[in-house]
């Protein structure tokens, strides 16, 4: 269905070098009802992610000193009022969108609209978050664009991945996105 590619401690290659690829505890021959599986492989793999990141903290110089770029990034002064109403008021708007454009049933036309308004949103909230909220938005905002980006490159149907424009699985359906920084 689709997810973040890690190593089998929750590391990304943001963090260290991807040795392998966990899709699934369970593989594709899942025997156990859906939420049992996902239970399963939540508390198996949360574990495992937690101890990897203990382990990548205990090894940095400085365990309590934020990194130089992040440092940087918050003496830059804000360029615009971003006020606490502004991410709400985003954070319900996005759910909007992605809930109408990015949903069950999805065209070309609605996954552009709903990009042009990510990228949009993108740029509002890409000066350093102040707080918590800010920062969860400027995530929520990296994920939808994730999703909507992969969506319009699917020219077809399968699965849970429905284009009422393209009903047809289309070309290489069975092929993988992967996304970079």
């Amino acid at each position: 269905m689709g997810g973040v590619k890690t190593d089998l401690w929750g590391a990304t290659s943001g963090a260290r070098p991807l040795r392998r690829w966990r899709s699934s505890l369970h593989g594709r021959a899942r025997r156990e009802p859906p939420g049992k599986q996902l239970l399963l492989e939540g508390l198996v793999y949360g574990e495992r992610a937690g101890l990897g990141a203990a382990r990548y903290a205990a090894k940095q110089a400085s365990p309590g000193a934020p990194p130089k770029r992040l440092l940087k990034e918050l003496e830059r002064k804000p360029t615009g009022v971003f006020t606490a109403s502004d991410v709400e008021h985003i954070r319900t708007s996005l759910r909007k969108i992605m809930w109408e454009n990015v949903g069950i049933v999805r065209t070309k036309k609605g996954l552009t609209r709903a990009l042009k308004k990510l990228r949009e949103w993108d740029r509002m909230v890409r000066n350093p978050p102040r707080d918590r909220d800010a920062l969860e938005l400027r995530n929520m905002i990296t994920a939808s664009s994730l999703i909507t980006c992969s969506a319009l490159l699917r020219q077809g149907s399968v699965g849970a991945h429905y284009r009422s424009d393209l009903p047809a699985k289309g070309k290489n359906w069975r092929k993988r996105t992967v996304m970079k920084k």
